[in-house]
C-alpha cells in the first residue's frame, strides 16, 4: 500500500538549479540501494540467530508425512515480525523529499499508510489476535522477545534513515572520483603543454 502512494507526493514549490540523478546506475543510487540492502539484511540475520540462541527455542520439526519442516518455527516468526516493519521501512526511507519533492509528511495518503502497517506490524508483534497468529503460522514468544524485536525495529529504522541521510559510501565513492578526474585532467594538461613546448623547440631548430 505504500508504494503505491510513494509518487503521490508532489513537487517542490522552487527548482533547483542541479538535475536530479537520471542513471539507476550511478553512484548515488547504487550505494543507496545497495547500503539499504546491506542494514535490512545484517538485521535479518541477526534476527534469525539470536533466536536460535533464546533458552525457550526449540527447534523446528518435520512436518507429520513430510520431510519439511514445519512453517511455524521460531525462526520463520522472528524473522517475519522484524521484516514487517522493514516492508514499511523501505518506502518511508526512499521517499524523496527537498529539493526535488514535497516533505514525506505531506503526503497524506503515504503517511495514513505507513501509520496504519506500522501500527498493525506493532500488534502483530506485541499482541497479535489468535486469528492472526494461526493466519501467519506465529509461534507464541515471551514478552522481554517481543520488546527486544521491536527495539530491534527501531534501530534499523535509525540506521537506515542515518545512512540515507549521510550516506558514507556515496561521499567516498565522490571523493574517489573526484580524486580520478583530477588526476586525468592534470594528466592532459601536462601532455598539452609538452606538446606546446615540443612545437615551440621545433619551430626555434628550424629558425
Amino acid at each position: 500500500m505504500s508504494n503505491f502512494t510513494v509518487g503521490r507526493t508532489l513537487p517542490y514549490p522552487r527548482i533547483y538549479p542541479k538535475r536530479p540523478t537520471a542513471s539507476l546506475v550511478s553512484k548515488k543510487v547504487l550505494s543507496s540501494i545497495l547500503g539499504q540492502i546491506a542494514i535490512t539484511s545484517a538485521f535479518q540475520f541477526w534476527a534469525f540467530w539470536w533466536v536460535r540462541g533464546q533458552e525457550w527455542y526449540t527447534p523446528p520439526e518435520p512436518a507429520p508425512g513430510s520431510g519439511e519442516l514445519k512453517h511455524d518455527n521460531y525462526e520463520n516468526t522472528a524473522l517475519f515480525l522484524i521484516s514487517s516493519y522493514q516492508y514499511v521501512l523501505v518506502a518511508a526511507v526512499f521517499s524523496i523529499g527537498p529539493p526535488y519533492r514535497k516533505p514525506m509528511w505531506t503526503n497524506g495518503l503515504l503517511m495514513a499508510s505507513i501509520v496504519a502497517l506500522t501500527a498493525f506490524s506493532t500488534l502483530v508483534l506485541l499482541a497479535p489476535p489468535q486469528p492472526i497468529r494461526l493466519l501467519l503460522d506465529l509461534m507464541a514468544i515471551p514478552t522481554s522477545a517481543k520488546r527486544t524485536l521491536l527495539v530491534g525495529a527501531i534501530l534499523n529504522a535509525g540506521i537506515c534513515f542515518a545512512f540515507e541521510r549521510w550516506n558514507p559510501v556515496a561521499g567516498a565513492l565522490e571523493a574517489v572520483s573526484r580524486g580520478r578526474q583530477r588526476r586525468v585532467r592534470g594528466g592532459l594538461e601536462y601532455r598539452a603543454v609538452e606538446g606546446g613546448m615540443a612545437g615551440r623547440a621545433g619551430a626555434e631548430d628550424e629558425d
